[in-house]
Order: C-alpha cells, then sequence, then structure tokens
C-alpha cells in the first residue's frame, strides 16, 4: 500500500472522534437498532427456550441493552447478559468506516468498499453476540437448543474466544484495523490512482499521433 501519510492518521482521527462525538445524539436510536439486528438473529425461539433483547433503564449509564435467556420449565431462572451497544457495536463499526474513508482510492472503489465495511461491521457485532449467548447457554446449562451451540468447543477455546473478542476492549480496534486491510488490499492492488483500475486498458493506453507527411 505504500507508505501511510501523515494525512491518512489526521483524517482517520478526525473521522474517528467526529463520530464518538456524535453518539449522544444518536444513541437512543442506535441502540435501539442494535436491539432489533439482535433480537431478529437471536431471539427466534430454539424450541421452549427464549432469548430476549431489553431497553435497560437510564440508571444503567454503562449499559443500554439487556439480553435475558430464559427457560418456561424453570421460570425462576433468568440469566441476565448486560450489553454496551456503544462498545460492542458502535465504536468498532466508527473505526473501521473511518479507516475506509480516510484510504486514498477513487469514488468509485470508496462507494463500493463502504457498503461492504458496513455489512462486516455488523457481521462481527452478530459474532460477539453469538459468542456471548452461546457461552451463557454452556455456563449456566440452559435447558433447550441454544441460537448458537458452542458446546462441541473445549472449555479452554471458548474462553479464549471470550477473552479475544468479548472481554478483551482490544478487540474494537484490532478486528476492524484487520477487516479494513481485508477489504482495501485487494481494491488497492487493482490500480494505486483512484479509478485507474475501472478504465478499460484501450481507454487508458497512451494516444499516438501520426506526423502529418510533407
Amino acid at each position: 500500500m505504500g507508505k501511510v501519510s501523515t494525512r491518512f492518521f489526521v483524517l482517520v482521527a478526525l473521522l474517528f472522534f467526529g463520530g464518538i462525538f456524535a453518539w449522544p445524539p444518536v444513541a437512543d436510536s442506535y441502540a435501539s437498532g442494535f436491539r432489533t439486528l439482535g433480537q431478529s438473529v437471536y431471539g427466534v425461539r430454539q424450541g421452549p427456550s427464549q432469548v430476549v433483547f431489553q431497553r435497560l433503564k437510564e440508571e444503567h449509564a454503562h449499559y443500554d441493552t439487556r439480553i435475558v435467556l430464559t427457560h418456561p420449565e424453570s421460570p425462576k431462572v433468568r440469566v441476565p447478559l448486560p450489553v454496551s451497544s456503544y462498545h460492542c457495536s458502535y465504536k468498532p463499526s466508527v473505526l473501521l468506516l473511518a479507516l475506509v474513508l480516510a484510504t486514498s482510492m477513487g469514488w468509485k472503489k470508496r462507494l463500493a468498499v463502504v457498503p461492504l465495511a458496513l455489512v462486516l461491521s455488523q457481521a462481527f457485532v452478530l459474532l460477539r453476540l453469538g459468542l456471548a449467548i452461546g457461552l451463557k447457554y454452556t455456563t449456566f446449562q440452559l435447558r433447550g437448543d441454544p441460537p448458537v451451540d458452542l458446546r462441541w468447543i473445549p472449555t479452554l477455546a471458548q474462553d479464549t474466544l471470550n477473552l479475544l473478542l468479548w472481554d478483551d476492549l482490544s478487540s474494537n480496534y484490532v478486528i476492524p484495523i484487520s477487516l479494513w486491510l481485508l477489504l482495501v488490499l485487494p481494491w488497492r492492488r487493482s490500480g494505486e490512482d483512484g479509478d485507474a483500475a475501472l478504465v478499460p486498458p484501450e481507454l487508458d493506453a497512451p494516444e499516438t499521433l501520426e506526423t502529418p507527411r510533407p
């Protein structure tokens, strides 16, 4: 990709912190969409067991969502999982978009990469949620089939995945940077100057001027 310029780092910082400062006015809407996405994917009934995404009250400032795992045969057993849509979803998504938008590429390429970045960022969020829900089912040995069954994975591997993708906040930065490299490198290899790779070779070839005969 060549040398990374100071301009790139400045742009990433401006876009990232701009997105962070924009969180308060969009927090309620984003958290609501976060819960809707999680409920639509993991809230489907798996036998009698249930996974419910709920809104937390304002006094829980750090968390805005609670995932509740229940089973009707054990009404007194309600396994809660508090979640912050800001840390789990918003921050890594903003970082990935900042990296993509700050990368030097033509607008045609950028318009193709940005939707892919949004899809991959939400796929990462759903992976984190599925991992957390599956681990809760395994830890508390809840009845019913979990939306994500991790019981076949060794306990040590489960703990490692939980540390890397859920407990360790560094994944909020490592995963977006990895996804950015995955997205941008193929496009950069196809052509270094803007939309050069989108221009057919015959149109991009230098013109040959004929010398008029005397």
